[in-house]
């Protein structure tokens, strides 16, 4: 015998069965326990029913039954005969036998006994699959699913689970695992046709009929014949069926409809792809599968085909068209095709001469779904077949970077006639207001875009090109000409102020004195970030403002001139009441502030010690502790840190290519920084500011911008790129004149600025520049952020939702849940994402997984319907099961109980 089948077990089963009879007939035709026949015996008599064992081998039937019926008539028997069970005709002894019981002996029986199975017609189906009981580890792994009534299907299913190490005796969760099985053989040998490992097993059980039967009842696969079942075409045609359930009723692939699965099982095949997609275990080998087939079928040939013939057939446009992709994430091709669409969409926007309404809210949409999809947050990176762009799966990042192109794109169609307003006053606030962004979008669209061209992939050189050229040879030259228009016709140079805007030398006096003076703060902070430019500085705000943590208010203020970090740092400070403000020094760069220089940290430090007041360097703060910070800050009333990341890079030639990553780290620095003070400093009140804002461009500039001045003026001072400071300074053509008097309440000293977008000289870098008069410098981003405590803080809550039918019962494999959101998206509520799926009473999932947004803004989009594919068909109506609402940003779980009442046996949907 076997390890696993042992006396002691054959022991039990003798005395079990002999309760029911005291005579009990065992054939061994096998003669497996002969051997075991003297130990038996013993433990037999000895045990409290005392029965007898008589070997039949060589003993007188006539004897036997004389023995059985006359001589101990109330005798325990277990008669055994080392032979088969004899014909009627041929058994001396089948009188006694019909009046009593046979017991099983052989190894299929003591297997069944072993598992608690009860039905003994289920012998022959274990002894089919015997090899798999040679195991002593899989008959203890079986045991743990083994149910008294499991019929021959039932079993085989367990028995396949454990084969193949499936976590549940599930056919999804098996069909995945043999499926991650073949993936990872393919990928290993590069052939389709390989066998999975765990194949050689299924075959040894004799399974692998069982196997594909399951799988043709669960998800409709069939092959030809059983021999041509194989799991390169299981595959095939679940790749394939996926990838037409998932996209648009116009985007039809001819050429893979041979390779569909049968219609009535599509909500499975849909249920089984999403789960193995969505598995974070399992998604490394669906990947693996999806990307060969992917190259076998030729997706990216098929989608182009099935595209332009359903642009000739279907009246949709292009944008409506492409919705119909929205869902599908079969392969990897889905989104490069989106991507070349979105290429292709944005250079037709770019062409229009007039102004039109585009449906870019639409294609905003759009991406933001795909942005959530499986391949955009997949890892590629150590897959050998995928391609170089591939393994760095910067789909993310590109989808990004034509939200704001998009953007980009609808500002010009929006602005298509140019800038033109009434004043300075006004253009000033259309900027502070609007027009930022076209330098906003500008900028966040080579944040993302960059990435991709600076790893060597050309799919953004020609969108690169388009942005770049509109830029700067269309927005900044008419925003600037429009500007300088307003700049002269306002006279601004001697009279520097837009009405309703505060000055940046009032700045102190405007922003910090009253909120020290309010009495509700202790202390405050004053985050001065050299060239945080306003588009810079509203991203920051509007991240921090998406958070919750704190209010936000923006502002601007009109910075000096010229915009350069000595003037822009002096006069945040707090200065004299009256005027001159600031004062230049014999020739010095240095700006003083009441006779003392603003230079430096040290400088301003000593300034600020007149309000109770330090100065320190964001990187020397940065490195203090907790408790160092405090002690730090205890002595003062007012705090000025110095952030000078944008600045430091950008003022360079070598590092000025950098700028827009810099834009990007600044901003985290500064998220950063804030939170730190709002906790570890206790800050309550702080406000962010800047010394001025800058000009760049990506390209190399033309030689017309270079505008030197025809000499170089004596008593200079500064002389930059953008401006020239000095002492009694005269006029020159194409430069604006003035003096630090009228446009910073300084002294005397003068300047001249180049008009336009122009550079007196491109020595130490030209892209990046700043001290000019431009929107773009003298825009100046005033950030207060306020600390709301626990009982007052105005938390941004989720909008909530309910489901809207009363008593959910589902009648068919496709059914719909009416959910409604309950309050609009807005400043103090964000969005909820809500995973659904129907679970029974044993917690089995027995549907796919939707995750349905709710992020409506206005009323009219409340109401949401919920698609939920069951996964099979044997439901019981009498039984309750439950739909699952899981919070995917608190993994709250609400249960609602469900009558599932299979009606209909076809998805009618």
């Amino acid at each position: 015998m076997t390890e696993q089948l042992d006396i002691d077990q054959l022991l039990n089963n003798i005395l079990a069965l002999s309760q029911e009879s005291r005579i009990l007939f065992w054939y061994d035709a096998g003669k497996q326990f002969e051997q075991a026949l003297e130990s038996l015996a013993t433990q037999l008599f000895e045990s409290r029913q005392k029965i007898e064992l008589i070997n039949l081998s060589g003993r007188s039937t006539f004897q036997v039954k004389k023995m059985l019926e006359r001589d101990q008539p109330e005798q325990n028997f277990l008669i055994y005969a080392p032979y088969a069970e004899p014909t009627y005709l041929k058994n001396p002894l089948l009188d006694i036998q019909k009046y009593s019981k046979q017991f099983y002996a052989d190894r299929s029986a003591i297997i069944l006994s072993q598992l608690g199975l009860t039905r003994m017609v289920l012998k022959d189906h274990i002894g089919a699959r015997s090899v798999f009981f040679n195991s002593k580890e899989r008959l203890e792994s079986l045991k743990r699913w083994i149910e008294p009534l499991d019929d021959e299907q039932s079993i085989d299913l367990k028995l396949i689970a454990v084969t193949v190490k499936a976590q549940n005796p599930q056919i999804a969760d098996i069909v995945r695992t043999v499926l991650n099985d073949y993936a990872n053989i393919v990928d290993q040998t590069g052939e389709l046709n390989s066998l999975p490992k765990v194949w050689k097993k299924l075959t040894d059980y004799n399974l692998v009929e069982s196997f594909w039967q399951l799988v043709t009842d669960y998800c409709g696969y069939q092959a030809e014949t059983l021999c041509k079942a194989s799991c390169y075409d299981f595959a095939l045609k679940l790749f394939c069926t996926d990838l037409s359930l998932n996209l648009g009723k116009n985007i039809q692939l001819r050429a893979l409809e041979q390779h569909y699965i049968q219609q009535q099982h599509k909500t499975s095949v849909d249920a089984l792809m999403r789960q193995w997609r969505d598995d974070r275990r399992d998604s490394k080998f669906y990947n693996l599968l999806a990307r060969r087939l992917e190259s076998e079928l030729g997706i990216s040939s098929q989608l182009d085909l099935s595209w332009q013939e359903a642009l000739k057939r279907s009246r949709l446009d292009q944008v409506a068209l492409l919705s119909e992709f929205s869902g599908c994430e079969t392969f990897l091709a889905v989104d490069r095709f989106i991507l070349l669409q979105l290429r292709e969409q944005l250079q037709n926007f770019s062409l229009y001469t007039q102004q039109q309404k585009l449906p870019i809210s639409e294609i905003k949409q759009f991406i933001s779904k795909r942005e959530n999809l499986h391949w955009v947050n997949a890892n590629l990176t150590n897959y050998a077949t995928h391609s170089t762009f591939d393994q760095r799966n910067d789909f993310g990042l590109m989808y990004q970077a034509f939200v704001h192109a998009f953007d980009f794109i609808q500002l010009k169609n929006e602005h298509i006639e140019g800038f033109t307003f009434r004043n300075a006053s006004e253009m000033y606030k259309a900027y502070q207001h609007d027009l930022f962004r076209f330098d906003q979008s500008y900028r966040r669209f080579n944040q993302y875009a960059n990435v991709t061209q600076n790893k060597g992939h050309s799919f953004f050189d020609e969108i690169a090109q388009l942005i770049e050229t509109t830029y700067v040879q269309w927005y900044m030259r008419n925003m600037s000409l429009a500007w300088d228009q307003h700049i002269a016709q306002d006279n601004l140079m001697t009279n520097w102020q837009i009405q309703g805007v505060h000055n940046q030398f009032q700045f102190y006096q405007k922003y910090v004195d009253p909120i020290l003076n309010s009495g509700q703060v202790q202390r405050i902070f004053v985050v001065v970030s050299d060239a945080l430019r306003y588009e810079v500085a509203e991203q920051l705000a509007q991240e921090i403002q998406e958070t919750g943590r704190f209010n936000v208010e923006t502002d601007s203020i009109l910075g000096v001139l010229p915009s350069y970090t000595q003037l822009g740092k002096a006069v945040l400070l707090p200065v004299p009441k009256h005027p001159p403000l600031i004062t230049y020094k014999d020739g010095q760069k240095t700006v003083f502030i009441d006779g003392k220089s603003s230079a430096g940290v040290d400088g301003r430090s000593a300034i600020l010690q007149a309000v109770d007041g330090v100065a320190i360097d964001y990187v020397d703060l940065k490195s203090f502790n907790k408790s160092q910070l405090r002690e730090f800050t205890k002595p003062y009333k007012i705090v000025y840190i110095y952030h000078n990341t944008i600045d430091d890079h950008g003022d360079s030639r070598k590092t000025q290519h950098d700028t827009i990553d810099v834009c990007a780290r600044a901003i985290n620095e500064l998220n950063q920084l804030i939170s730190r003070l709002m906790g570890d400093a206790n800050a309550s009140r702080i406000l962010v500011t800047a010394d001025h804002g800058f000009l760049y461009q990506q390209s190399d500039l033309d030689d017309e911008i270079k505008k030197p001045l025809p000499y170089k003026p004596d008593n200079l001072i500064e002389y930059s790129k953008r401006f020239t400071v000095g002492k009694h300074l005269h006029p020159f053509d194409d430069c604006w004149f003035g003096s630090v008097k009228d446009t910073a309440n300084g002294d005397d000293t003068s300047f001249l600025l180049p008009k336009l977008n122009q550079r007196f000289h491109f020595v130490g870098g030209e892209k990046f520049v700043h001290g000019g008069a431009s929107l773009q410098e003298i825009c100046v981003p005033v950030l207060e952020f306020r600390s709301l405590r626990t009982q007052q803080r105005t938390e941004v809550k989720p909008v909530d939702f309910q489901i809207l039918d009363r008593n959910l019962r589902f009648t068919n494999t496709v059914s719909f849940v009416r959910t409604m959101q309950t309050s609009i998206v807005g400043e103090h509520t964000k969005s909820t994402q809500i995973e659904f799926y129907i679970k029974d009473i044993n917690n089995q999932v027995l549907s796919s997984v939707v995750t349905q947004d709710y992020d409506a803004t206005e009323a009219k989009d409340f109401e949401k319907l919920v698609r939920i594919n069951l996964i099979g068909r044997d439901f019981d109506s009498s039984q309750t099961y439950f739909l699952i609402a899981k919070n995917l940003e608190t993994n709250q779980v609400t249960e609602y109980p469900l009558q599932i009442d299979i009606i209909f046996d076809e998805d009618i949907y």
